[in-house]
């Protein structure tokens, strides 16, 4: 629904199969209180399958979406800034997932990150984050028509095997490009 949700603490995913769909990233907003380590204030997903999390925005939180273990999810045009850390932040356990039109913007580091095998990220934009747009280290990911750009460190980071880039508009980072 549309609204504004103050959130003082981490909200929590802990089922799968849940659906957390709001109007889009103006009406629906998740604002956190704090985005500090010590807080850890995010919409955290773990040990689940089959999510979907799609038109809302995130907020002030330490990462904006943590997926923790989480596989066959579906993040769509959410997005997330001003966050102490990452925008969207995917763990090394977390893989076949798809994040689609999606923006992150003004993070304290990275965009997206994503540490696992066989996610697709297509049509997202990452701009003004510290680090890098997106942060890939996982294998056999496919990347497609994103645009990184104006980011503190790469546009593209990678360290992982076989991963696929096609289409992306990667532009004015601090760093590399790729």
């Amino acid at each position: 629904d549309a609204g504004f949700y103050y959130e003082n603490d981490t909200f929590l995913i802990d089922a799968s199969g849940v659906g957390m769909v709001g109007v889009d990233s103006v009406l629906t907003v998740i604002r956190f209180d704090a985005s500090t380590a010590d807080a850890a204030r995010a919409v955290v997903a773990t040990n689940v399958t089959g999510l979907t999390l799609r038109d809302f925005r995130v907020t002030n939180g330490y990462d904006g979406v943590w997926f923790r273990n989480v596989d066959a999810s579906n993040l769509e045009r959410v997005r997330a800034d001003s966050h102490g850390y990452r925008g969207f932040d995917l763990d090394a356990n977390s893989g076949a997932n798809t994040l689609t039109g999606n923006t992150t913007s003004g993070n304290g580091s990275d965009g997206i990150s994503i540490g696992g095998d066989g996610s697709t990220l297509a049509g997202n934009l990452s701009s003004g984050n510290a680090g890098a747009g997106l942060f890939v280290e996982g294998n056999s990911n496919l990347l497609r028509h994103n645009r990184s750009f104006g980011n503190g460190s790469d546009g593209v980071y990678l360290d992982g095997a076989d991963n696929f880039l096609t289409q992306n508009t990667i532009d004015s980072n601090a760093a590399w490009g790729i």
